[in-house]
């Protein structure tokens, strides 16, 4: 079967001389891996394949068949964006993403609105000329909600935030529970809206503290999930 879709590169790994196999979430089928031939050709660009570059896929799917690997017929860029992989702060914070999307995604995972989201925010983000360095943090905590761990705000005056029920309370529950200074700043990130906000909310001390309780607050609530290699290559950029 014929099969024409849409995805996000996540990674891409070099196979052999000439060749790449790439994770990649589609619009139609959640997380698929692909092998593509020839993608150090003269008549093809790697570039192609960045982080986070939407691609128009097409590949042959037989009927019954969970492969593990599929061949790609042809690809194109579906989205082109301007600034996003030649920005060196925006290319991070893409590489950083790319990299938790694979962690936390899974193969079965199949979310038009978590896609949309993606894909919508790509854009906002190439766009944007300025005030952007907070992009990862409302980022990954909005995403949350497509992940099901989004945090509940029904007690968000409390002072302090437990990562581990999700919750806002006054009551030292368990050691997975921000101090009031941290909490401080979580609660500033759920009332962040990158779509509407254009000015930069924490510093660099902030940003990084926020983003470190953001990787574990993912951790406890997908156990599987392992501190993105990135991590400390955002933490110098914005150092």
């Amino acid at each position: 079967m014929e099969i024409k879709t849409k995805g996000f590169v996540l990674s891409s790994l070099k196979y052999g001389e000439t060749s790449l196999i790439l994770k990649v979430y589609t619009l139609d089928f959640g997380l698929k891996s692909f092998m593509v031939k020839g993608a150090f050709s003269k008549k093809k660009s790697s570039a192609l394949y960045f982080p986070l570059n939407e691609l128009e896929l097409n590949y042959t799917q037989k009927n019954n068949d969970k492969q593990e690997l599929i061949l790609l017929k042809q690809t194109s860029l579906s989205s082109v964006y301007q600034d996003l992989h030649f920005n060196p702060v925006k290319s991070t914070l893409v590489m950083f993403l790319a990299e938790v999307l694979q962690l936390v995604l899974k193969e079965e995972d199949h979310n038009l609105l978590m896609y949309q989201y993606i894909s919508e925010n790509l854009m906002r983000l190439d766009q944007r000329e300025d005030f952007y360095a907070d992009f990862h943090l409302w980022f990954l905590i909005q995403l949350t909600k497509f992940i099901g761990f989004y945090p509940n705000e029904e007690e968000i005056f409390n002072d302090y935030f437990d990562l581990e029920n999700g919750i806002f309370t006054n009551e030292s529950i368990n050691t997975n529970q921000l101090n009031k200074e941290e909490t401080k700043l979580w609660k500033t990130l759920l009332q962040l809206d990158f779509r509407t906000d254009f000015q930069h909310h924490f510093n660099q001390k902030q940003r990084k503290d926020l983003l470190n309780n953001l990787i574990k607050y993912y951790q406890i609530h997908l156990p599987n999930v392992k501190k993105p290699k990135s991590l400390d290559i955002l933490h110098d950029i914005f150092s």
